[in-house]
């Protein structure tokens, strides 16, 4: 069982995926993305999954949500990229 820290990081990363869900979805409305706003999700992006590779318990939970919070920002971004 994981103890009490570990979990509400647990949360925080879940609440963190599903922000990043939902700012995607908004910001892919109908406008391309600039390259400064390209580069700045995908920095942000970066430092997320490394602060949470450093300081987290690696769970499939975790390693899920890493995956899917990728996905969540890369297809965008190259669909951005696309047009």
């Amino acid at each position: 069982m994981l103890d009490q820290k570990h979990q509400n990081f647990n949360y925080i990363t879940l609440h963190l995926f599903l922000i990043f869900a939902g700012i995607n979805q908004i910001t892919m409305a109908g406008k391309k993305l600039s390259q400064t706003q390209i580069a700045s999700i995908l920095i942000l992006w970066v430092v997320l999954v490394v602060y949470i590779l450093l300081y987290a318990d690696l769970t499939a939970f975790t390693l899920l949500s890493i995956l899917m919070s990728g996905a969540f920002v890369f297809i965008p971004v190259y669909k951005s990229l696309k047009k």
